[in-house]
């Protein structure tokens, strides 16, 4: 079975995402990194049938909400009485956290410019939840298509969009969802590591108009430069 995940179908700021990606210029954050994971599942859905991964579900996802039968949304407070339209997939992030690669997160230090490379890596678990009326099969199934995106073209996101790690932990049981109308959940866990750096510089620490020497163990000078 061969699966496309490529579309022409990009909105304005679908476009705008993309060449940013290609051109290695999207500043990753928790946002970014959650439309991220909302923007494949899109795509994937909107390219590939159901019936062509082989899931049985009669429900078709349209970029037009009108025409969709699949809801699909950021979702951070959608666990409501009055639910939206299902079946539904929302995707929500956790808590970011941090951890230091470097001493001091400090990867490069230009002392002519005063300025100092520093590197941060986040670590993010993303909650992508399936959520399906009365009948547990079609939340099992789709569970089920929307997990072959993330979990199969893993190596292809890292690369195109420069995560460092992108994962899925686990596709959790179904559960009835006790503020729903009988609805029943199913959650995707992914954990997401990516590179937070920036350069930190203050005007007033650069070196300007300062000669420098550097000698040789005769101490005769071998180069001398003014910045």
């Amino acid at each position: 079975m061969t699966i496309n995940i490529t579309t022409p179908l990009y909105s304005g700021t679908d476009m705008e995402m993309r060449k940013q990606c290609l051109d290695k210029e999207l500043y990753l954050n928790a946002y970014v990194v959650t439309r991220i994971v909302y923007e494949i599942i899109k795509l994937y859905m909107l390219n590939n049938p159901p019936e062509n991964c082989g899931v049985t579900l009669a429900q078709k996802y349209n970029i037009e909400p009108a025409k969709s039968d699949i809801l699909l949304d950021i979702g951070y407070n959608w666990r409501t009485k009055d639910m939206s339209k299902v079946p539904a997939v929302f995707v929500q992030r956790e808590d970011v956290g941090f951890t230091y690669p470097t001493m001091g997160q400090t990867t490069e230090i230009s002392s002519k410019k005063g300025s100092e490379q520093r590197l941060v890596l986040n670590s993010m678990p993303v909650i992508v939840t399936c959520v399906a009326q009365k009948d547990i099969a079609i939340v099992e199934n789709l569970a089920e298509y929307v997990k072959q995106p993330l979990l199969y073209f893993r190596k292809e996101i890292q690369s195109d969009y420069g995560i460092r790690q992108f994962k899925l932990v686990k596709v959790g049981k179904p559960q009835l969802l006790k503020e729903g109308n009988n609805n029943f959940t199913v959650e995707l866990q992914l954990l997401i590591t990516f590179d937070d750096g920036w350069r930190i510089s203050r005007e007033s620490l650069a070196i300007k108009h300062i000669g420098v020497e550097l000698f040789d163990t005769l101490m005769t000078p071998i180069q001398s430069f003014i910045e």
